[in-house]
Parts: structure tokens; sequence; C-alpha cells
């Protein structure tokens, strides 16, 4: 049974970076419910207040961000969320990334992939394929 949509948090401060990757999103799948937030402390508040069915089925995080960063969700989420839910995929992305950053995303067993911002439409489509399949 095909589940009647699939549930994705964006958090990415920039709005046309978010206006780029929801249309990249609603292009690929069309049974995408898709919530934007564009500070970690508000996705941090929904994921820590959401009903099981309010759930996402994938979350997508900006890793280079002012206030709080994707380091600084991945933290949170690392101890608050994936304790306590079942594993979902949780991918960081960003416009660049050096040798340390990708060493800090090592370190957090929460973290599926890592995407380039550059890439996403392709990534996108193999990511809804893998974790997303028609059943």
């Amino acid at each position: 049974m095909i589940p009647a949509s699939r549930k994705i948090v964006l958090i990415d401060d920039d709005d046309i970076s978010n206006f780029i990757t929801s249309e990249l999103i609603k292009n690929s799948r069309a049974d995408i419910l898709l919530n934007t937030f564009v500070r970690v402390r508000e996705a941090q508040f929904f994921l820590n207040t959401c009903t099981d069915t309010e759930f996402p089925d994938m979350i997508i995080c900006d890793i280079k961000m002012p206030e709080r960063d994707g380091f600084d969700f991945l933290q949170f989420y690392q101890h608050t969320i994936f304790p306590r839910r079942l594993p979902i995929p949780l991918i960081m992305m960003s416009g660049t990334i050096n040798d340390q950053e990708k060493l800090m995303l090592e370190q957090y067993s929460c973290c599926t992939s890592f995407i380039m911002k550059k890439n996403l439409q392709d990534n996108f489509i193999q990511y809804f394929k893998l974790y997303f399949p028609d059943e």
C-alpha cells in the first residue's frame, strides 16, 4: 500500500534556496508534503512537539546558517530526537563543504548523507527512489 503522501522537513535560512529546493522536490514527487523552516530553533520546536502522524519521513538541513547552523541541528537531533524515534533519512546539504566539515558530519550516526546544492535535483530523485520506493 502506498502512503497518501510523504512528509519532508526542509531547514534552510535562504529564501531563494528554499524556493528552488521546494520546486525541485515538488517536481520530483507529487506526493510530498513539505514543511520549511528558516531557523533551526523553529525546526527543533516542531520536531520536539509534533505527533507521530506529523513527524517527517525525511529531513533535509543546510549546514551553513546564522545563529544555529546545521551542526547545531545535528547535535540536537542526535541527542534529543534520534534516541526516541525510528530512524529516518536525515540529509545535510551545502553549497560548499571542506574536509573538516565532512569529518564532523561522520560523527553523527543520525546523518544519513550529504548532498551539494548544485546537484540537488539528481540527488532528490535518487533519494526518493531509495527511501520512498513505490510499492
